[in-house]
């Protein structure tokens, strides 16, 4: 799930990938996947479906304990 508005996501799919395109074929690449993740993002971040959510309560066994971590990083890309 996300609170990311549609241009959020849009912005945030671009970051992501261009860096991974930049990683794999350098400043072309960078641009080709920072087009192809405003156009994922233009569909909606989604980090899983529906079918693959669970349910964290139902896992933890009765009479255990459990650590549930949700982290929310903000970073920055730019590109010179």
């Amino acid at each position: 799930m996300s609170n990311l508005s549609k241009d959020e996501a849009i912005e945030l799919g671009s970051k992501v990938g261009a860096l991974i395109g930049l990683g794999i074929e350098g400043e072309e690449g960078m641009e080709a996947g920072a087009a192809v993740g405003a156009e994922a993002g233009a569909d909606g971040i989604q980090a899983f479906s529906d079918e693959e959510a669970w349910d964290v309560l139902e896992e933890i066994p009765n009479d255990s304990a459990a650590a549930l971590i949700l982290l929310e990083h903000h970073w920055a890309v730019s590109a010179t």
